[in-house]
């Protein structure tokens, strides 16, 4: 978003700090695109960023959780696995996107143009978040050797 920035650079042990001032194209204030929708749009997008990286860890720790729990079979393993296969898109063609891919299509979706943020792109990312937290509360219950239906 337009604004006053510093950048700093750190090149081995020297460290260079300049001041930025960064302004918004002027072909977008043709399309009445005004600061405030400009930092609108930052912010939903490092929101957005952010959960794309949450739900990679989460699917990483998925992984390995399974892994743990797979030799022990039953319930857990199962459970596991549903996790797994929750976040991640299975390998083929048109396979339903999972929702690691649906956080990186939304983060795509909005990073194209300079635009308000559509209300159905803020009320997906409410969607997603939601559906991720309750991927980690099921996925802690099996670290801990429970179900959420134990």
């Amino acid at each position: 978003a337009p604004g006053r920035y510093t950048v700093r650079a750190i090149i081995g042990s020297d460290t260079l700090v300049r001041a930025l001032a960064v302004q918004a194209d002027p072909r977008v204030r043709d399309d009445n695109i005004t600061d405030g929708v400009l930092l609108a749009q930052e912010r939903h997008e490092l929101a957005v960023r952010d959960a794309v990286s949450e739900a990679r860890q989460l699917a990483q720790r998925a992984r390995s959780v399974r892994e743990q729990v797979t030799t022990r079979g039953g319930a857990l393993a199962r459970e596991a696995d549903a996790i797994v296969r929750a976040l991640e898109t299975a390998e083929g063609r048109y396979q339903q996107p999972m929702l690691v891919a649906q956080f990186e299509y939304l983060y795509g979706m909005t990073t194209g143009a300079d635009q308000p943020i559509p209300r159905d792109a803020a009320a997906r990312l409410v969607t997603l978040r939601r559906q991720m937290a309750a991927l980690k509360r099921r996925l802690d219950a099996v670290s801990r050797g429970t179900t959420t239906a134990d």
